[in-house]
């Protein structure tokens, strides 16, 4: 709900003219959630068997390691914690691989109008 108030917001900038519509990037939208502030998490633990993750943080784990086990939260113990862990290194040394390979290194900008628009949305929060 919170990605459609901004997602809504975004739109009715275009729509009011401060910005185009080729200034709407993941960047943009990304700099316009509640969430800016934060860094976007690099793993999360699901535990009880669950896979789904129930609209949290979805646009902020699109890059996110899952790791589901079926240990419940209350077992779930140092040596799970270990096993997310190396989930993790490994889900990393792929990432680093997918990356290499498709040689994203391409540097996310700001033009001027939407740096004016977040500037205008951090106003009225």
């Amino acid at each position: 709900m919170i990605f459609y108030k901004v997602l809504k917001k975004t739109v009715n900038g275009v729509a009011g003219g401060m910005l185009s519509p080729s200034d709407v990037t993941q960047d943009l939208l990304s700099k316009t959630l509640y969430t800016r502030h934060s860094s976007n998490p690099g793993l999360l633990i699901r535990t009880s068997g669950e896979v789904r993750l129930s609209d949290f943080l979805l646009w902020q784990m699109s890059c996110c390691c899952i790791f589901s086990t079926n240990v419940l939260w209350p077992d779930f113990s140092p040596w799970n914690f270990l096993q997310a862990l190396l989930h993790y290194q490994h889900f990393q040394r792929n990432l680093k691989r997918v990356q290499i390979l498709e040689n994203r290194c391409a540097e996310s900008y700001l033009n001027f109008n939407t740096e004016s628009f977040v500037e205008n949305l951090k106003k009225e929060a």
